[in-house]
């Protein structure tokens, strides 16, 4: 059974020996920055399999070794992730990702050869190539970023009419994922998408999606999870968003206690009794719009932008100390549709934004995440 902590408040029980006594919320969170500057204490048993990185895709890498307890608590997670999606075995299966060293990566391609599946690593670049290789290889199952994969979809449809036939089942992982999105998704690629919420300082993907798509459910087992309000600092209720904060209660190659993620979620339930832990994965700092009144996750304005088939998949926004201006591809720009589009965003973000309608395909397609851009 799974230590949640968020549900057992000050309850020890299955905490490492060496914190008994310790009240778990007197002690510090571990920041990214701490990983990145301190030596972390290994296990003197290593067993060691690889080094795997965590990050790369938008930040600096830390790499830090995998041993085999870390691959048996990932092999279990991915295992309890498949049991509830549809099965992938004997499909062969695409992770379009820059490099099998990055902890993710390889996560994903163990996670296909578990469920029976044929994997193959194919790096993003030249969408060409990318959507040369799906169709030479005949890959009926796509692991990938919601962004990437909107564009590759995009391309398969402006160059090919539509995409490859043979896929059918699209895990998209590692950013936000919209309703709106999903669902623009699922008739780009004629394919059912799923959504996937992965912790590369863990290994790859803890939690896959709910029944009939609902809410993200947790499924690493041995890890303590917190949602922490980073005002109060105190444990959220119900309903409320925060920070996840997790903390391994295995003997990790590289053990976390009480890791700040930057994950921003929003709790939907939890129950120490059942192990149940559920959430909406809401984004991070650099997938924020920091307003002087609140926080606007561009999860919601991807939403606003895509939910009435106003926008392609594509848009950007950028920040500035006196306004806030977003560029949107929008094929039909008649003065009715943009006027919506305009009130559509002063109901998300709650102020006026200087909407800049574009021409399809005008954007560029480098930043491979949501991202709020700052200055002029």
């Amino acid at each position: 059974m799974t230590w949640f902590a968020q549900a057992r408040g000050g309850d020890l029980r299955g905490v490492p020996a060496e914190l008994d006594g310790q009240h778990w919320r007197t002690i510090p969170f571990t920041r990214k920055l701490d990983l990145r500057v301190q030596l972390r204490p290994y296990p003197e048993s290593g067993g060691w399999i690889t080094s795997l990185s965590s990050s790369g895709t938008t930040a600096d890498p830390v790499v830090s070794p995998w041993s085999k307890a870390d691959e048996r608590v990932a092999d279990a997670t991915v295992r309890a992730i498949h049991a509830r999606c549809p099965s992938i075995e004997g499909a062969r299966c695409a992770v379009i990702a820059p490099s099998p060293s990055l902890a993710v990566a390889y996560s994903m391609l163990r996670e296909i050869q578990l469920s029976g599946g044929v994997p193959l690593l194919i790096p993003p670049g030249n969408p060409e190539t990318v959507c040369r290789a799906l169709v030479d290889e005949g890959i009926e199952v796509v692991f990938t970023l919601p962004l990437v994969a909107s564009r590759i979809g995009e391309y398969l449809t402006a160059t090919h009419g539509a995409p490859p036939a043979d896929i059918r089942l699209l895990f998209c992982g590692g950013d936000v994922l919209s309703p709106a999105r999903q669902a623009m998704l699922a008739n780009m690629w004629d394919a059912v998408v799923l959504n996937m919420f992965g912790c590369s300082e863990l290994f790859g993907p803890v939690a896959g999606p709910g029944e009939h798509g609902g809410p993200l459910v947790w499924r690493c087992e041995h890890v303590a999870v917190e949602v922490i309000n980073p005002a109060t600092l105190s444990p959220c209720a119900l309903g409320d968003r925060g920070v996840m904060v997790l903390s391994t209660l295995w003997p990790k190659a590289s053990p976390l206690l009480r890791y700040w993620t930057d994950d921003i979620v929003q709790l939907v339930d939890t129950d120490s009794a059942t192990g149940t832990f559920v959430f909406e994965y809401i984004g991070r700092p650099p997938s924020m719009l920091n307003l002087a009144s609140k926080s606007i996750p561009l999860r919601d304005i991807d939403q606003a932008l895509l939910s009435e088939g106003w926008c392609t998949s594509e848009w950007s926004i950028r920040q500035t100390p006196n306004e806030v201006v977003i560029e949107a591809e929008i094929p039909q720009r008649q003065p009715a549709v943009l006027r919506s589009v305009r009130e559509a965003l002063r109901d998300t973000v709650d102020i006026d934004v200087e909407l800049v309608p574009k021409e399809p395909g005008s954007l560029p397609r480098a930043m491979p995440k949501l991202t709020v851009l700052t200055g002029d």
